[in-house]
């Protein structure tokens, strides 16, 4: 893992726009720093956005270390390769996004139910609490105001820490 800055990546991160090198003064024009065979520097790269719907998920590079390795039809070739990446991962992250949804819709859902169908408040409450500890994967707590007294009461918790049961 390392910061994509400064070099070729970062400016394809902050434009979106992709970015062809053709010599390794064109590299070092970015401060790039050398990936992968380290002795040797890129002579020619292409730097290309994943990008999907105004949203950019990374960068698809290829280098190599001839002077002008590519031409426009492989400038082509390799947009169309890169869009077919930044689908998949936005496909990818579309269905993840989606199943969070679906778990919290589930998670309202059931709280809805468990409302319906039990009477005790403090039974509803601390259910509503465990829903929102399930989803979240913390320590949930629910506190009610009481502004006669001007004061918080924890009424409901659910969490790993037994420093507060109810």
């Amino acid at each position: 893992r390392w910061e994509p800055s400064p070099g070729p990546t970062s400016y394809v991160l902050k434009t979106g726009r992709t970015l062809v090198l053709a010599s390794e003064a064109e590299f070092d024009l970015y401060n790039s720093r050398h990936v992968g065979f380290i002795e040797r520097a890129s002579q020619s790269g292409i730097f290309a956005p994943l990008k999907w719907r105004d949203q950019i998920h990374g960068v698809l590079s290829v280098q190599s270390y001839r002077r002008y390795a590519f031409s426009p039809d492989d400038v082509q070739v390799f947009q169309a390769l890169r869009t077919t990446a930044a689908l998949a991962l936005a496909r990818q992250r579309s269905e993840a996004d989606t199943a969070l949804r679906a778990a919290q819709f589930a998670a309202l859902a059931q709280s809805a139910r468990a409302l319906v169908s039990k009477l005790e408040l403090n039974d509803v409450l601390q259910s509503v609490v465990q829903r929102a500890r399930e989803l979240a994967d913390a320590e949930a707590f629910l506190m009610l105001y009481d502004p006669v007294e001007d004061e918080l009461m924890v009424t409901a918790y659910a969490g790993t820490h037994d420093w507060y049961s109810t």
